[in-house]
């Protein structure tokens, strides 16, 4: 009797194992979410032109181009770049086509896939494919379609398809935590800020310690004290205004960076200004001033507009950014989207610090200057410039950081892929921050909607420089709450979302 109550306890307790937190062992066959596909259980998860076996799924010969989906699961693939397929290649067909589709971006194609050289043997074989490199292969796996080329003779039968750590691809050994949404339009509509942010936000520390938030509101400006998981937690004001804005020339002014100014109480604010004529607009960059802890704010000078000039009528807007800054010993640098004949890009001005701090004590901007040709020469305001950015690559709005984990620069950007999205946000990794031209864009929000002004902020409160973990926060656009998506009311319909990243140096 002993030994049958101990068998069946046994026997109990490797069901139990097997079928993981009292599910069945059929349901976790079929529940992928631990990254392990087995194709001869799949059968209400498949699609495509195959027969199914006891074997796996075997692709239709007849069919032009046979293949086989599995979608309807939900696997973590943050870090887990590699995919091992398992499969029997008795066929004349080469390759092997993976595609894929995540929670962010539902829609297969767009250059989300890789092919693989196929072996012809009569045993199965396991074929280990780095995915890490491949546009988009972030966070959450939702589907997993494969294509063969023609067969005319012989037969590809799929056995498993399993989710594995690793990958090459991973710029400078970065790992990425899944985006989380930290406040969404309601919960901004009920501190009054429902159409806030339209633009990047400003993060800085006061005298207590405390995280200070600066964010516009459609040209209106958004002081806050919160934390790194709620920024906004205490709207102070939203409707506040800079003053002294030529208004007859700009219709529009905002804040982004702050910079502190040492044994002072000054803080700058980096200031978006806009001008509007006819059917064409132009961005530019001036800098505005506070003495009592950003409560109020005085507009103090222009210092970098666009090689073409306010008066050219493009026909278009021309953005210039929030004036994203970087600082070192000697002087503050200031990145801009630039335009000029024939030409568009991110350019980066200078001025010097012992300059900047002394002329804005008296109410007065320094003369920056931009970098062309190699030399710092032109004028902010109207020069030439070299574009800091791959050619592949268009300016948007942007955040530049040193990070002293990996002693490299980073630069987050809004960018459009190779894809059906309307913009991701790309991470640019440089020995040099005055010069990205060779850095290969990697996409760290692949999301099929769109997303906005990266906003990068370190565990100490820095804004130019980040160690081993740190924050992006944007904006990411959403249906909306009437299941529509709408550019033009971007901010009505976006969730404020944030991404940790952490450099795995040790």
């Amino acid at each position: 009797m002993k030994k049958t109550i101990a068998l069946i306890l046994v026997l109990c307790t490797v069901i139990v194992l097997f079928s993981g937190c009292g599910k069945s062992a059929e349901d976790v066959i079929k529940d992928y979410s631990n990254g392990i596909i087995d194709l001869k259980y799949a059968t209400e998860n498949l699609t495509g032109t195959f027969n199914q076996t006891k074997d796996g799924v075997v692709l239709d010969s007849t069919q032009r181009t046979p293949s086989v989906t599995v979608s309807g699961f939900e696997a973590d693939i943050v870090n887990k770049g590699i995919l091992k397929i398992t499969l029997k290649n008795t066929s004349d067909s080469k390759n092997l086509k993976v595609e894929f589709i995540t929670k962010l971006d539902n829609k297969f194609g767009a250059n989300k896939e890789k092919t693989i050289e196929l072996k012809s043997g009569d045993k199965f074989e396991e074929y280990t494919v780095d995915m890490s490199d491949t546009y988009g292969y972030l966070y959450n796996l939702t589907g997993i379609r494969l294509t063969s080329d023609s067969i005319s003779s012989g037969s590809i039968v799929v056995k498993k398809i399993e989710v594995c750590e690793g990958g090459e691809g991973y710029p400078e050994k970065l790992s990425f935590g899944a985006p989380e949404v930290y406040m969404d339009f309601r919960a901004r509509a009920a501190k009054g800020i429902g159409y806030s942010p339209d633009g990047e936000l400003g993060f800085w520390k006061d005298e207590n310690g405390n995280l200070k938030v600066m964010s516009s509101l459609m040209g209106k400006l958004v002081l806050s004290t919160g934390t790194y998981d709620d920024p906004f937690k205490k709207v102070e004001y939203y409707r506040g205004e800079i003053e002294g804005v030529n208004t007859d020339l700009y219709s529009y002014a905002s804040l982004a960076q702050i910079i502190k100014v040492p044994d002072s109480n000054i803080l700058l604010g980096m200031t978006h200004l806009e001008n509007h004529v006819g059917s064409s607009g132009s961005g530019v960059l001036g800098i505005s001033k506070s003495v009592d802890g950003g409560q109020t704010w005085t507009f103090i000078g222009e210092i970098i507009s666009h090689n073409l000039g306010l008066d050219v009528q493009s026909g278009y807007w021309r953005d210039i950014g929030n004036g994203i800054t970087y600082m070192d010993d000697e002087y503050l640098y200031v990145y801009a989207i630039d335009w000029a004949t024939g030409k568009n890009g991110l350019s980066i001005s200078r001025a010097p610090l012992t300059e900047l701090y002394a002329a804005v004590k008296e109410d007065k901007v320094p003369l920056f200057y931009k970098k062309f040709n190699g030399k710092w020469e032109e004028p902010g305001l109207g020069g030439n410039f070299d574009s800091v950015l791959p050619q592949k690559l268009g300016a948007n709005f942007c955040q530049v950081v040193y990070n002293t984990a990996i002693k490299k620069y980073m630069m987050f950007t809004t960018a459009g892929f190779s894809s059906a999205n309307n913009s991701d946000i790309a991470l640019l990794i440089s020995d040099s921050f005055d010069d990205f031209t060779k850095s290969e864009p990697f996409a760290i929000v692949p999301d099929m909607y769109g997303q906005q002004y990266p906003t990068v902020i370190g565990v100490e409160g820095s804004q130019t420089q980040v160690g081993e973990e740190f924050y992006l926060y944007y904006c990411h656009i959403t249906q909306g709450y009437q299941g529509s998506i709408d550019w033009q009311l971007f901010w009505g319909s976006c969730e404020y979302r944030r991404i940790k990243i952490t450099c795995n140096t040790k």
